[in-house]
């Protein structure tokens, strides 16, 4: 289990930045490069992939920029 809250992109005038706002569960927030190598970015995608105990998505999803 990650200590993942939510995640955001963040977008700069309307685009992406390639980066996202990692809120935690203790509501500390990371930026994260959206980069294969960095762990906090592993660690969104196996947010993201998260299922329950019966294999289904626990429906953990990017929210898109304000």
């Amino acid at each position: 289990m990650t200590n993942i809250k939510s995640v955001k992109k963040l977008n700069d005038n309307g685009k992406f930045t390639n980066t996202y706002i990692l809120t935690q569960l203790d509501d500390k927030e990371i930026c994260v490069p959206h980069a294969e190598d960095n762990r906090h970015y592993q660690n969104i995608l196996e947010w993201v992939a998260e299922v329950d105990e019966n294999g289904v998505s626990k429906g953990n999803t990017i929210e898109e920029a304000d």
